[in-house]
């Protein structure tokens, strides 16, 4: 999509938490976004991660199965994908699949028997949040826990330690509260919160003296006060994106580290686009090597996959 194709357009009434952070984080980053820009191939990380959301998926949505067929057939599974997917991308020790099927095993040992029962895997949604606006998303499923009702679940894989800072922002975080909105919305009532099943790729090695979890859960409630003050903060972001489509200005960030990176970063994509010297419109990121364009409209509350009949 070219600059005044994007621009005719008008803008969204269809908003997400990857949009909503981008915009927050740099609106020039947004406005690459929405014209289609992205990786020219799935970075390795992200490959490890989407294998390691197919295994739990498939785990749990075979929990009737026999053992030991259920703990292959989801490594099976998961392991079809990251070959089918892996591609040119040169993954770090904690991205290849050797790494991760020892984390699977790992998770499999620990995680023998649950509590609840995983109602459906991956499931989009998308919901009115004013008279003429969207709000939507993909949750990576839904559960039913005695004792507590419905709750979203989250997987997150990270390559780093599971340290208490990083266990403690998901009371923080927007994605998570907007999970809990969109499936209160979905199932047609209040659910207790999401469930945060956290892993570190971070193997121990033979002489490891970690402090910290390779494995850690938290439970995540937000008041009904949150999600008002929630929907009051995404329609702020709607109104926000409308004024700068009077602007057309989308400039960068004024931090830095959302341009180079830090601990637990990566550098932005665009990065290298921005200190071209001409202005942002001309440009054409196709002229790096590592940019390409989406396949498919971004449209994430399009996404279900796995449920439980």
């Amino acid at each position: 999509m070219t600059d005044n194709e994007l621009r005719l357009q008008g803008p969204p009434i269809e908003l997400d938490n990857t949009m909503r952070v981008q915009f927050r984080e740099c609106p020039r980053k947004l406005y690459w976004f929405m014209r289609g820009f992205t990786w020219k191939g799935k970075p390795a990380y992200f490959i490890s991660g989407s294998s390691w959301h197919i295994f739990i998926e498939e785990y749990y949505l075979t929990a009737e199965a026999d053992r030991k067929e259920r703990i292959v057939g989801s490594i099976e599974k998961a392991q079809a994908f990251y070959r089918a997917n892996i591609g040119e991308a040169i993954p770090s020790d904690k991205d290849k699949w050797d790494s991760i099927e020892q984390l699977m095993l790992l998770y499999a040992d620990i995680y023998r028997t649950e509590p609840w029962k995983m109602i459906s895997g991956e499931t989009g949604w998308l919901w009115p949040i004013d008279s003429r606006r969207m709000y939507g998303g993909s949750l990576d499923g839904y559960i039913e826990w005695p004792g507590y009702g419905t709750l979203a679940i989250e997987q997150k894989t990270v390559g780093m330690y599971l340290s208490d800072s990083y266990i403690a922002q998901w009371s923080f975080s927007p994605q998570v509260t907007g999970i809990i909105w969109g499936l209160s919305e979905h199932i047609g009532g209040e659910i207790f919160g999401c469930l945060m099943n956290l892993a570190s790729k971070v193997l121990p090695g033979p002489k490891s003296k970690r402090t910290t979890p390779q494995f850690t859960r938290r439970l995540e409630k937000r008041s009904q006060a949150r999600l008002i003050e929630f929907k009051d903060e995404v329609l702020r972001d709607f109104d926000l994106l409308e004024a700068e489509w009077l602007r057309w200005s989308w400039p960068m960030s004024v931090n830095p580290i959302e341009c180079v990176g830090g601990i637990g970063r990566k550098p932005c994509l665009f990065k290298d686009v921005c200190t071209l010297p001409i202005h942002f419109t001309q440009v054409d990121p196709l002229e790096f090597s590592y940019i390409g364009l989406r396949a498919e409209k971004w449209e994430p509350w399009k996404r279900t996959k796995g449920e439980d009949k």
